[in-house]
């Protein structure tokens, strides 16, 4: 393997989904979904045993770049459930960042760190 790309989170996204279409294609009888999991299969390979590092980087930053977005909304989703017994999730009105503060507060005022924006919320 030494000069080849190996392996990263895209190529176990694509292992996972082929796994995936097989077992949804043998669950409920679509023939159709066994050759093109092999293609998820193939890419995955491919990539692994790529020589041209720079490509499959630049494969996987795009791979990030589109899943960024789905994996912030989880942390927050998570946090909000580990702290729901302490803390109260809002977000500000003008950016929409996501702020928390301690429940039983009262009304408090609030300063958005983001865009400075001052308002009073209910905790």
């Amino acid at each position: 393997m030494y000069g080849r790309y190996g392996n990263d989170l895209l190529n176990a996204v694509l292992v996972i989904c082929g796994m995936a279409l097989v077992l949804i294609g043998q669950i409920f009888g679509f023939i159709i979904l066994l050759p093109v999991s092999y293609v998820f299969y193939i890419f995955a390979i491919f990539r692994m045993l790529s020589k041209n590092i720079p490509a499959r980087q630049k494969e996987l930053f795009a791979f990030l770049k589109l899943i960024a977005p789905v994996k912030s909304r989880l942390k927050i989703q998570k946090d909000i459930w580990q702290h729901r017994n302490t803390h109260k999730y809002f977000r500000c009105p003008e950016c929409k960042q996501w702020l928390r503060a301690p429940k039983g507060r009262g009304k408090i005022q609030v300063k958005c760190q983001k865009c400075g924006n001052d308002f009073i919320k209910k905790v």
